[in-house]
């Protein structure tokens, strides 16, 4: 998946998930404690919460909130946008 498709498929309340280097990753939306945020979870081999970007439930998920998370280096010194590339299988749900 492109960037483009990746902003869209989370803008469109799906949840982005994808392998890199052997682990399992997912980009989604959540509700903790009353707060909203978009986070990047490793899913495997274990549930581990790696980014999150606070956004206002009233205003909902915009182009900026995504960027801002796809940007995040929270996957080995990277972003899930440096590894927007043939070797990561991304997928939506």
């Amino acid at each position: 998946m492109t960037v483009e498709e990746v902003m869209k498929t989370i803008l469109d309340g799906r949840i982005v998930e994808f392998s890199y280097h052997g682990a399992s990753y997912l980009i989604q939306p959540e509700n903790n404690k009353g707060y909203n945020y978009l986070s990047v979870w490793r899913s495997a081999p274990d549930y581990v919460c790696l980014e999150r970007v606070f956004f206002d439930i009233d205003d909902g998920i915009d182009d900026e909130t995504v960027l801002e998370l796809l940007n995040k280096r929270c996957i080995a010194g990277m972003s899930v946008n440096d590894i927007l590339e043939p070797e990561s299988e991304f997928s939506e749900s």
